[in-house]
């Protein structure tokens, strides 16, 4: 006998799900549910009631933004394969899960027509690959804009995260993608992808890198931050102020206080680096961010680089502090997180960006994290342009040339204003009756069953949802060649006009900037793009920001602000609304699936397939963890899983099987895993167990940095690295020596000596250029900046001498590459 659930459409408010789930084991029925852990980056997925010796299939599709990786030039997709131990207080029970058999993952990638793929790759396993086609369309015409890459292990365990890099050709093409909803008339969505090509020019904050050295962090992981950190260092320009925080379970600075960007303070910098080795004991974030921020000099920016390897339960807590310190700092203060080995989760970094209006990067196990480091000192040295807008121009049908109409989507939070008489002041609490009275999207007096859980807030006021709802709602600064997305649901009460284009706008009058996107209308209806925004919108609820926040009333009174007590329970509500609409699993919504159900006037029982079907939407995404999907041991019949990086596809599907760890595709692809079955006892019964393990090693210490934290032993990353050696030997001003340890670097002989009437700095800061430039060009995204402040030193020294400069150009380019003169 083997049984089939049917739920690809049932996502209900929180404890409704988790009420109907514990219902139908308690009639005996077979029944599953899915819903986030503590983090938004694991979902743990119950099963109950699975008779003995039955073999249970679990199917969920998941969709998602992909990871632009800079310094690839193409898309990073990571699947994670271990849940990390995380630091602080879970509490949560330890149950794990019994697996048996192989494992096969393949990843079918299908680009525009108008963007060939160029490489697939993957850092980490080996992998069969085929371009022109996919798995699934062999029978169709080759073309460059599709790939597929397979994976097969004859075990079931991963050691590491499966990850792979695909390198394509950009078109260069700015565009938007409109998508119409294939069941609401009139609902559509938008996607508008921002990448500024140009670097802007450089402003002069305060840089605070507050670096993890917790224990999880020593070996290899410090090592790698240490290397990355001498670049970062050598990297700051002259004449801005900087400070080093090294935390763990307590956090110790370079200095009392940030210190200008000289010699001296280079040098104390460099020596702090020595010996470091993850000796801080645990992970507390929270108290370090809080100290950076607190130790910052308020007459100028801060901009704060977070490195960090681990992952905490309390994210909340960190993303609310860093709303709040945002908000009062009003601009002049930036946080970037950069993640760190296969620990670390992304529901953390990427949150930390989100409420910092930063942005976030990572690396695994062995990657090199210099030209990460340096990208994020680049963003940090850009200056806010100030709050941005977006604007909605239509056409008429019969006339492409002329707009009839511009929609301003700030214009729709102005909501409409309800009588205070008709609300309560109770908050959410007792449960309502199966029969309530519901208040959804605004509209009152609808007598309906509570088949999903909204009846549970009642007692709250309801707003009307705007017209045009945008995520992120407040758009964060624009970074050089770094990718922002914005989504608008474009609800049926909008304008139902052909759209045109969309316009970002500055909203500072002295620094004007207006970028005119057209707009790609997708032929086929959908949902992909409408799940994608309604999730981000969710996300931004759940940290503290999205669209209510900034809601007004027709007094301009903001919502949160009239309805103090009661806010939190309102963006509860309008998540609930958003994820039952969409479907989407989040922090108040989650998927339920039993053997009967009152919507279905059929029971939907199969004792034939064996398959338990789930569908969900995800747009977050998650980083390598440390507890293995593949093969870990189990009891409980409930499995967490993490949530693939950049999981999904935007015109593909994305599925998996939970036992493997889950998976996913490209955003414009498709990604599949598969795995023999798992046996689970008869009797899983119990509520849902979550995975969990808390770091318990503290390190107890006082606020001071002291030698405890050094190891004077360890091998400094410069004497073996060629990029090392030759930053290291750079001066803060940003020249070089022509000494015997640079001329050994570059290869050539100690004896050698600048050319006649040459000075000997400017003839070794042209040969070390020449030398990372020529010889290095593959690691520029980490030497970039290095060679601004040479060439910005050789530029004060050049003046009147610029003939003898290009001359001195060629011959260091024959001594370095060899070249003919």
């Amino acid at each position: 006998m083997q049984i089939c659930l049917s739920a690809l459409r049932w996502v209900k408010e929180k404890a409704k799900a988790e009420e109907e789930y514990n219902t139908a084991l308690e009639r005996g029925e077979t029944a599953g549910l899915l819903e986030q852990g503590l983090s938004s980056d694991v979902f743990i997925i119950s099963l109950g009631n699975v008779p003995a010796g039955e073999r249970l299939f679990v199917n969920i599709t998941y969709i998602g933004e992909l990871k632009y990786d800079v310094g690839l030039d193409g898309i990073r997709f990571t699947m994670p394969t271990r849940i990390s131990p995380r630091y602080g207080q879970a509490g949560m029970d330890q149950n794990l899960s019994t697996v048996s058999g192989g494992l096969a993952i393949t990843v079918d990638v299908n680009m525009p027509e108008d963007s060939p793929i160029q490489t697939i790759r993957s850092p980490s396993h080996p992998i069969a690959v085929a371009l022109g086609r996919t798995s699934t369309s062999e029978s169709q015409p080759s073309h460059l804009s599709r790939a597929s890459a397979t994976f097969s292990l004859g075990t079931n365990t991963l050691d590491k995260d499966f990850v792979l890099e695909i390198v394509y050709q950009d078109s260069g093409t700015l565009k938007a993608l409109l998508e119409t909803h294939p069941t609401i008339s009139g609902q559509r969505a938008l996607m508008a992808t921002v990448v500024p090509k140009t670097p802007m020019q450089q402003s002069k904050p305060e840089v605070i890198f507050v670096a993890d050295q917790s224990s999880s962090m020593r070996g290899d992981r410090t090592k790698t931050l240490v290397a990355a950190l001498r670049v970062f260092l050598k990297s700051l320009p002259v004449g801005i102020k900087f400070n080093i925080c090294y935390f763990g379970t307590y956090d110790s600075f370079l200095f009392p206080e940030s210190q200008m960007y000289d010699q001296k303070s280079l040098e104390k910098a460099l020596e702090s680096l020595d010996g470091l080795d993850g000796k801080l004991g645990g992970t507390e974030t929270l108290n370090a961010v809080r100290a950076s921020v607190n130790s910052r000099d308020v007459t100028q920016p801060l901009s704060i680089i977070l490195a960090t390897d681990g992952d905490i339960w309390q994210q909340q807590q960190l993303f609310d502090y860093l709303n709040d310190s945002v908000a009062t700092a009003k601009k002049t203060l930036r946080v970037f997180a950069l993640g760190i080995g296969n620990s670390v989760s992304s529901a953390l970094i990427e949150g930390v960006a989100r409420a910092g209006n930063g942005f976030a990067q990572s690396v695994g196990e062995g990657e090199k994290l210099d030209g990460k480091v340096i990208r994020m000192l680049r963003g940090a040295l850009t200056p806010d342009h100030g709050a941005y807008t977006m604007e909605i121009q239509y056409q008429k049908d019969d006339d492409d040339d002329e707009f009839v109409m511009v929609e301003r989507v700030t214009d729709s939070l102005r909501v409409l204003a309800f009588d205070d008489a008709d609300w309560s002041d109770a908050q959410v609490g007792d449960e309502p009756d199966a029969s309530a009275e519901t208040m959804a999207a605004g509209k009152k007096g609808v007598d309906i069953p509570d088949t999903d859980g909204e009846a549970r807030y009642n007692h709250v006021p309801a707003v009307s949802g705007p017209k045009l709802m945008q995520t992120p709602q407040s758009i964060p600064p624009l970074y050089p060649f770094n990718r922002t997305n914005v989504y608008i649901l474009i609800s049926p009460d909008a304008a139902q006009g052909t759209i045109k284009s969309v316009i970002l706008r500055s909203g500072i009058p002295e620094k004007p900037f207006e970028l005119e996107i057209p707009i790609e209308i997708l032929s086929e209806r959908g949902e992909t793009i409408h799940q994608l925004a309604a999730k981000k919108t969710i996300v931004d609820l759940e940290e503290g920001r999205g669209w209510l926040v900034y809601a007004k009333d027709e007094k301009g009174v903001l919502t949160k602000d009239r309805y103090p007590t009661q806010f939190q329970s309102m963006v509860e509500r309008e998540a609930v609304r958003l994820g039952i609409q969409y479907q989407i699993a989040g922090r108040f919504t989650s998927f339920v699936a039993t053997e009967t159900d009152s919507r279905n006037p059929v029971n939907n029982v199969s004792r034939k397939t064996g398959i338990i079907k789930q569908q969900a939407a995800y747009a977050q995404t998650a980083q390598p963890n440390n507890m293995s999907l593949f093969g870990a041991p189990s009891s409980g019949g409930t499995l967490a899983m993490p949530v693939a990086s950049g999981s999904g596809a935007l015109f593909g599907s994305a599925t998996s099987t939970p036992f493997s760890g889950g998976s996913g595709g490209s955003l414009f692809g498709a990604m599949k895993s598969t795995r023999s079955s798992a046996r689970m006892s008869t009797d899983i019964r119990a509520p849902r167990k979550q995975i969990a393990r808390v770091e318990s090693s503290l390190f107890s210490g006082g606020p001071s940095l002291d030698a405890s934290i050094y190891d004077k032993e360890d091998t400094k990353a410069e004497e073996k690295d060629p990029l090392q050696k030759i930053v290291a030997l750079q001066t803060f001003e940003g020249y070089w020596n022509l000494d015997a340890p640079l001329l050994e670097v570059v290869g050539l002989p100690v004896q050698h000596e600048a050319p006649q009437g040459v000075d000997s700095k400017v003839w070794a800061t042209v040969l070390a250029i020449s030398f990372l430039e020529g010889k290095m060009a593959g690691d520029q995204e980490a030497w970039e900046m290095v060679v601004e402040k040479a060439r910005g030193w050789l530029k004060e020294m050049e003046e009147g001498q610029e003939g003898v400069f290009e001359e001195m150009w060629k011959l260091a380019k024959y001594f370095v590459m060899g070249s003919t003169l």
